[in-house]
């Protein structure tokens, strides 16, 4: 399957959500899934995984070391669109959350049923 993973924390900020979602995504790619991040850019950071997408973002303003992410870019729902991804898995209610939502279509296939997104 192909995967997409939406977060908001990722390398190189450490913590345990970034902890959580590394471990997820080598876990799923040991089984053989194609997994993409989707993560907030952070400048002069470069990732040795591949499959990783950065989000433009802007620093914190009270934690500048962390990036917040500006989840709202044509650019990354067009390379969305063109990755079919069969499944989108959000991280956080929020920011990036909320973006993979939308770019589902606001329609989700589960085991060939319909699920409708409010």
């Amino acid at each position: 399957m192909r995967i997409g993973l939406f977060t908001n924390n990722y390398l190189p900020f450490c913590g345990g959500v970034t902890i959580s979602v590394e471990t997820l995504r080598r876990g799923l790619e040991r089984r053989g899934h194609e997994v993409w991040l989707f993560a907030p850019r952070f400048p002069g950071y470069t990732d040795d995984t591949p499959r990783v997408i950065r989000v433009p973002s802007v620093p914190a303003a009270t934690y500048p070391e962390f990036a917040l992410a500006i989840p709202w870019s044509p650019r990354i729902r067009r390379q969305v669109s063109d990755l079919q991804l069969d499944v989108f898995h959000a991280h956080h209610p929020f920011l990036l959350g909320p973006a993979a939502r939308f770019m589902t279509g606001q329609t989700l296939y589960i085991n060939g049923g319909r699920l409708m997104v409010p």
